[in-house]
């Protein structure tokens, strides 16, 4: 599994933007660190509107559900030890 992040750059944390505007330069879209191409590998890739910080529960506003993505995932691992 992978997860690419996808955000507006108005809704990044603002100290990611620059490196967003860096990485979007070279590589394209990006999550402010990592280009959604190096992020996509393995054959389930979920893409989520969300900077590098927000997919793992830092300084998150209300507008991306961490949890509920990750258990979305789990539940997909769950259900593939069946």
């Amino acid at each position: 599994f992978s997860v690419v992040g996808e955000p507006k750059r108005e809704e990044m944390l603002t100290p990611l933007r620059t490196f967003h505007d860096i990485v979007l330069e070279h590589e394209g879209p990006n999550d402010g660190l990592v280009s959604s191409q190096s992020a996509s590998w393995g054959k389930d890739i979920t893409t989520w509107q969300a900077d590098h910080a927000q997919q793992i529960g830092w300084f998150n506003e209300p507008s991306f559900d961490w949890r509920n993505g990750w258990g979305k995932i789990l539940n997909q691992l769950k259900e593939m030890d069946r």
